[in-house]
């Protein structure tokens, strides 16, 4: 009976937890298609592919974030404010365009 209680009580207090957590799961869902929706309406923009590759790093798998990122060397992206800032530093003038996305995703991801 206490037993009994407990799990029910157990049960009530896991619901609301998997709701929300598969909610989080739908607005990830909802964010990716945003972030590629950027990228395609203006494949130039640096700042969509590097946002977009950001994401991926922190909530998608290793082939979502080599997608995007294969897709964004293909475009080859040449404008956006943190775009052009990494791509205008010197430092960065012989950087593969790889290397380039994650630099200005990483300066993304902490601003």
């Amino acid at each position: 009976t206490r037993k009994e209680s407990s799990a029910a009580s157990d049960v009530y207090k896991r619901q609301p937890i998997a709701r929300a957590r598969l909610a989080a799961r739908a607005q990830l869902d909802k964010a990716r298609v945003w972030c590629n929706r950027a990228a395609a309406l203006d494949p130039l923009l640096g700042d969509a592919w590097a946002n977009f590759y950001a994401f991926e790093l922190e909530h998608g798998t290793a082939a979502q974030q080599a997608d995007v990122l294969a897709r964004a060397v293909s475009a080859a992206p040449q404008h956006g404010e943190h775009w052009k800032r990494m791509a205008d530093d010197p430092a960065s003038c012989s950087m593969p365009l790889a290397e380039l996305v994650k630099r200005v995703a990483e300066a993304m991801r902490l601003s």
